[in-house]
């Protein structure tokens, strides 16, 4: 069963916790082409409903005795039969995995958990300059890197204006300045030199190989 604990990397405890945990369930139903029917942001009347496979469509051929068919029917009939036995086994693992997914929990779990979508920004807003103020500090390389990824992610998505444009990265240069002055300084001359909007990760695969290598 889909339990609040998705994986050990995300656990639902909060509002603040919705988007990443929600994402990764969608992730999961996505393997079985599911999210169309258990997404908890719709209505109930507005998901689609899972059919099961009809009975295979008679032909003029299947009220022939095998012996007066020729062998491209034969194989015709058995092609037709594979092919809705293969269509009844991927329904029977989607129906199956549809129980795991736990509809009505989820619907649930997105009334009482998830925040509102002012609740929601102003989170968003609250993570991403705190971000943008605190160092490093005792978390590894990768571990503040993987947070700034993460956190921009989530804030581009949501619209929010504080990631739009080249704005993502000028915090994110100011934020390694004290620690890669020479590498910030190069970044901000490309920044007015670029007529474009440059590539948040792009910049931060950039200057997390700069550090490893240095």
């Amino acid at each position: 069963m889909v339990t609040q604990t998705v994986s050990s990397q995300t656990i639902l405890t909060g509002p603040r916790d919705w988007p990443s945990w929600i994402s990764q369930i969608k992730q999961a139903a996505r393997k079985h082409l599911l999210w169309p029917y258990i997404d908890p942001g719709k209505d109930l009347e507005n998901l689609e409903v899972l059919e099961e496979p009809g009975l295979i469509e008679a032909t003029p051929e299947d009220d022939l005795r095998q012996s007066d068919l020729t062998i491209k029917q034969i194989r015709d009939i058995a092609d037709r039969r594979k092919l809705w036995e293969r269509s009844l086994r991927i329904y029977d693992q989607r129906t199956e995995a549809l129980e795991e997914m736990c509809i009505e929990m989820l619907r649930k779990l997105k009334d009482r958990v998830a925040p509102s979508d002012i609740n929601y920004e102003s989170m968003l807003i609250d993570d991403w300059r705190e971000l943008r103020t605190n160092e490093k500090g005792t978390r590894t390389l990768d571990q503040w890197l993987d947070k700034w990824i993460y956190t921009y992610d989530i804030c581009a998505a949501a619209g929010l204006p504080d990631v739009s444009g080249n704005r993502g990265i000028k915090d994110f240069i100011r934020a390694v300045a004290p620690m890669s002055l020479e590498w910030a300084t190069i970044q901000n001359i490309a920044l007015v030199k670029s007529t474009d909007p440059i590539d948040f990760l792009e910049v931060i695969t950039e200057y997390r190989n700069v550090m490893k290598n240095s």
